[in-house]
């Protein structure tokens, strides 16, 4: 009998990110993120955000998604789905992965047409643009779990508020604890591993 062995999304993303690592230093930057045999599992999934100074904005879609989301996001900007408090603290959340060169693993509550309820769990990785400086968020959104309850939802696709979300350290340390008491929210007991 041979056991099947599952790899854990942010552990395989992550030994790929510290691939991409710069050997002068800094985060990798974007243009170094392809197809690749490492994680040819994950490249249908992946979702490549830019982080600008008050929102992000859907860069690149996994074709993965069609079957999730309602319409193509590529191109949109997070603000057309949640509000702007929403938005802020999303950036500021950005903002420390990227000074700090951490991770996120983010747990999401999704409403969709039809009143559909799902929870998926993201993977972020930071990511720099070479040649403009700008922050980038590499994120890795899988097997979405269906939920057996309706959601109390606020409003269309992507608004609900994370149901749980915590920083990663990718070998270079996690922010300080102030950040983290600011920016973290405990996963739900049954998503804790």
């Amino acid at each position: 009998m041979s056991a099947v062995q599952t790899i854990d999304p942010m552990q395989q993303l992550g030994e790929y990110w510290r691939s991409l690592l710069p050997a002068d230093g800094g985060l990798p930057d974007r243009r170094d993120v392809g197809p690749n045999r490492q994680i040819a599992n994950l490249l249908p999934h992946l979702i490549l955000m830019e982080v600008t100074e008050d929102d992000v904005v859907f860069r690149l879609v996994g074709t993965g998604h069609s079957a999730r989301v309602p319409h193509d996001i590529t191109g949109r900007r997070y603000g057309d789905y949640i509000g702007a408090e929403r938005i802020a603290r999303g950036v500021k959340r950005a903002g420390s992965m990227i000074q700090y060169a951490c991770g996120a693993r983010v747990l999401v509550r999704e409403r969709y047409e039809r009143e559909r309820q799902e929870e998926v769990i993201m993977n972020c990785l930071p990511l720099i643009d070479g040649k403009s400086g700008a922050p980038f968020i590499l994120a890795h959104a899988g097997t979405t779990l269906a939920l057996e309850e309706l959601l109390q939802v606020e409003g269309p696709f992507l608004t609900q508020p994370f149901a749980g979300f915590e920083f990663v350290d990718l070998g270079f340390g996690l922010p300080p604890a102030d950040i983290r008491a600011r920016d973290e929210t405990p996963f739900p007991e049954a998503f804790n591993r």
